[in-house]
């Protein structure tokens, strides 16, 4: 037997739907079902979990720490100096950021919200479509025990609206970022540190969508523009009030999958909180930051990869 799974080319505007096999389909029953979804051509695995009506009791939430790795051999990571005064404002050349209180009223605040899985604070925001969320797979999924976090509460600053483990439908995440072994915070891993969380009913809207951008970090020409990232920091705001901060693109490199944000001090709370173009689309996320490198946050390069994620999410994970 055969299932239908459609890809969609958001860039190309282009829908390709495959037939796979069902012994491609591989079902492990955990509290919820896991599905490797595998494919050949350009397909590559998909990492899911499907709400099976489990009921999974609350727990208390903390905020989750955003990864922190010290890295200084690593060239991508190394060519970056910056400095940065104490406080809330961070200069370089002639970008002003500050991190503040976000506007609950306008756009694009009204669809971020906060997110727990497993007693995990994160931020996560409708993206795509309005019964699709966007945060980092280390917000889901436990690297440490290779297991998926239990438990779903996420909550939208604007109303408190509120969307628990019953309207779960399922999450996707890249298997690589599972799949790669070793330190718990690595570099290679994070590269794959998205997630994508489909729910059984709809938000009051989403953000767009970018991926594939080219860009080169400093002054040079770059299709980020001037962009904003979103979150509950503990630092900011005691992970209760929405923050953004604005910042520019300090640096992009498609083989390491990440690009980096100069003036992000946000911190345990802001895990998955999407960086924002003047135009309203995720470009980016919070995802990890470099001890040696205050005030810059990095997050996954959004490729093909990332759209093949989605793809899968809105399919029901199936």
């Amino acid at each position: 037997m055969k299932t239908l799974f459609d890809h969609i080319d958001l860039k190309n505007k282009v829908k390709i739907s495959l037939l796979l096999d069902r012994m491609t389909v591989r079902n492990v029953l955990l509290s919820f079902t896991v599905v490797s979804i595998t494919s050949t051509s350009s397909f590559s695995q998909v990492l899911t979990l499907r709400n099976d009506g489990a009921q999974i009791e609350k727990s208390e939430t903390n905020p989750k720490p955003i990864p922190e790795l010290s890295i200084s051999a690593d060239p991508f990571l190394q060519g970056q100096s910056y400095d940065f005064p104490s406080g809330g404002v961070v200069t370089r050349g002639r970008l002003m950021a500050k991190v503040e209180a976000a506007d609950l009223n306008v756009l694009p605040y009204l669809l971020v919200g906060r997110l727990s899985v497993g007693g995990s604070g994160c931020t996560a925001q409708f993206v795509h479509s309005s019964t699709t969320l966007l945060t980092a797979a280390h917000c889901v999924y436990d690297i440490r025990n290779r297991q998926w976090l239990k438990g779903f509460e996420f909550m939208l600053a604007t109303n408190r609206e509120y969307f628990g483990n019953s309207d779960l439908e399922c999450i996707s995440i890249p298997s690589k970022y599972a799949e790669i072994p070793g330190n718990e915070y690595s570099l290679e891993r994070f590269k794959y540190d998205y997630a994508w969380i489909k729910l059984r009913r709809s938000g009051p809207g989403h953000l767009e969508l970018k991926f594939n951008l080219e860009g080169t970090g400093g002054q040079g020409s770059n299709e980020y523009g001037d962009f904003k990232a979103v979150g509950y920091p503990t630092n900011y705001g005691d992970h209760r009030i929405m923050q953004t901060v604005n910042g520019t693109l300090g640096s992009l490199s498609k083989p390491h999958g990440l690009a980096s944000m100069v003036g992000n001090l946000m911190r345990s709370g802001s895990s998955g909180g999407a960086w924002i173009s003047d135009d309203n689309s995720a470009i980016g996320l919070n995802s990890f930051t470099n001890s040696e490198r205050p005030g810059v946050m990095y997050s996954p390069y959004f490729d093909d990869l990332f759209s093949i994620v989605l793809d899968s999410a809105k399919n029901n994970c199936r």
